[in-house]
């Protein structure tokens, strides 16, 4: 007897089954950085063993379902080419919890995480585990007798090919190429110091340039635009207020504007950063020019973009350059493409003060005036790096700072002037931000779905409108809101006020997001929580699909719960 256990194909052969519309597709996401640096053949090997079984699996009685694969293309481009498919099963979400979490974000169908390309070498126990005939995985037990060894690490490398253990993904993408914590420094002999740095700040810039293709959102304006800037302590405000005397002199009506302000989320940016001196991660330098950027989208709607249509010329007094020269030399963060900065209308004339940052540093300290966080040499070297670099092209005039005032402000004028648009007179715009309001104790609030309260936080989300949200990760918006409600309580918010979502519930959500802990822990230093629900407030709305939005307000329902179980929060 041959049954259809035993045999099955024999009992197939006069079958035709008809072929019914795809409805579910497995989505593949990249590789991550471990498996590409190490034995990459044997894991792509592994990759596509584990998708070919996950797709017969999820397709069952209909075949093998489709697999796309997001090793190549942007995600825009990928979630746009699934006409048809109303459930997706996304393979590595653990493993690239920034790809991850824009598909879940993005993503208006069924949604379910499957598979960890990572697994065996973060989540199996067992002391020798084989990934091919020749090669083998160690944690705490002997070398087996293996072609290439991979050894688990904790503490620093050490054996043949470490790797640094990271069960819970803390690192992101860079999972295994940095411990979650301690020391990393010794990590750049294995991986290189690129991928340490960025494993550290918690940068993906494989995912920033591949959810979408650039576009520009700029919103057109009335005026042209000039900008002054260089080194601080250049003299680029004086020059940028005689530019403006000169522009009005001729008839042209004329504002000049800043887009870095002083103020609460300026003393925000600097104690994030401050905060390293004690223990906090390093990720918190990233997290403060988040801060400063999004500040300067919220510029750019008070009062470039009205200006820009109530007047002739913006003059402006420094400009995206300083935003690209931080990001670059400090964090190795490429901001020349981003959305952010493409957000913001173009210049058509810079004039560049140039000084040797020894000598702005010795002009500083002539103020008098307490040095800002990046006024110091290691800061300013960088800057003057980078300026360098971005100066020249067309409309570009580069100046020795050190030159007579009189001369520079001359060639200013004559550079600008010959672009200069007819118009009335000057104009002021101002472009105050709110101030720290210290109070005695900390603002009772609720949390989660108060709608009848004052919603805290929601005001950044409201910039997204500003830009090209399609090209920004999920991350920066999620940061900027669990920073704002430190700015909001600082600000003097009411007792009674609403967070929608607590970070602390965020961070359960995706582990990687690190910022999300410090951030907690200087909310808690300004609120009390006296209520609270499980339900979300309104947030996810703001930058997601229907869909999603419903599906990650289920996951933080819970996680908001865990969050209050453990800070004991009132019932």
């Amino acid at each position: 007897m041959v049954d259809v256990v035993r045999d099955p194909a024999a009992h197939q052969v006069n079958l035709r089954p008809p072929v019914h519309p795809t409805r579910t597709a497995v989505l593949a996401l990249p590789r991550p950085a471990l498996c590409r640096r190490l034995v990459p053949d044997v894991f792509a090997a592994r990759r596509a063993a584990e998708l070919a079984s996950l797709a017969a699996e999820v397709g069952g009685g209909d075949g093998p379902a489709p697999i796309v694969d997001l090793e190549e293309g942007t995600v825009e481009e990928t979630l746009a080419g699934l006409g048809g498919v109303r459930r997706l099963v996304v393979y590595g979400a653990v493993d690239q919890p920034g790809f991850a979490r824009a598909i879940a974000c993005r993503w208006p169908g069924g949604l379910e995480l499957r598979g960890s390309l990572l697994s065996p070498l973060m989540d199996d126990p067992a002391p020798v585990v084989w990934l091919a005939p020749d090669v083998a995985r160690v944690s705490g037990g002997p070398r087996p007798d293996a072609r290439v060894v991979l050894t688990a690490c904790v503490d620093g490398p050490q054996g043949t090919h470490p790797y640094a253990l990271d069960p819970s993904r803390t690192r992101g993408p860079w999972s295994g190429c940095v411990p979650p914590r301690g020391a990393h420094a010794p990590w750049a002999e294995v991986f290189g110091h690129e991928v340490v740095r960025d494993a550290v700040l918690g940068l993906d810039p494989e995912l920033e340039r591949r959810l979408a293709p650039p576009r520009d959102a700029r919103a057109p304006i009335a005026a042209r635009v000039y900008v002054v800037t260089g080194m601080d302590g250049s003299g680029k405000s004086t020059h940028a207020r005689r530019l403006a005397d000169t522009l009005e002199a001729r008839g042209v009506r004329t504002a000049v504007l800043k887009i870095y302000r002083q103020g609460a989320f300026l003393e925000l940016a600097d104690e994030l950063s401050g905060r390293t001196r004690r223990g906090a991660p390093l990720s918190n330098f990233r997290l403060s020019r988040v801060v400063k950027l999004v500040d300067s989208l919220r510029a750019l709607r008070d009062a470039v973009l009205p200006a820009g249509q109530a007047c002739g010329a913006l003059v402006m007094d420094r400009y995206l350059e300083t935003h690209i020269a931080a990001a670059e030399t400090q964090l190795g963060w490429d901001l020349r493409a981003h959305a952010a900065l493409r957000a913001f209308p173009p210049a058509d004339r810079v004039c560049w003060l140039e000084l040797p940052f020894g000598q702005a540093l010795a002009r500083l300290a002539d103020r008098g005036e307490r040095l800002s966080a990046d006024e110091h040499p290691a800061g300013l070297a960088g800057y003057a790096e980078s300026f360098a670099a971005q100066a020249g092209g067309p409309g570009h005039l580069r100046l020795d700072a050190r030159a007579p005032f009189a001369a520079n402000a001359a060639s200013i004028a004559a550079h600008v002037l010959d672009a200069a648009p007819p118009g009335g007179r000057a104009v002021d715009v101002p472009i105050a931000s709110a101030p720290s309001r210290p109070r005695p104790g900390p603002t009772r609030v609720v949390v989660g779905r108060f709608p009848d309260r004052p919603q805290l936080g929601a005001g950044v989300l409201a910039l997204r409108a500003l830009v090209d949200a399609a090209a920004v990760p999920e991350q920066l918006w999620i940061e900027a809101y669990a920073a704002q409600l430190v700015l909001d309580l600082r600000a003097g918010a009411p007792d009674g006020a609403c967070v929608p979502v607590w970070p602390a519930a965020l961070r359960r959500l995706w582990p990687d997001l690190e910022s999300l802990a410090e951030l907690t822990r200087l909310l808690e230093a300004e609120a009390e929580v006296e209520s609270w629900t499980p339900e979300p407030g309104p947030f996810f709305e703001s930058f997601c699909a229907v869909a999603a939005a419903r599906r990650l307000a289920e996951a933080t329902a819970r996680a908001t719960r865990d969050v209050a179980l453990a800070d004991a929060w009132p019932a």
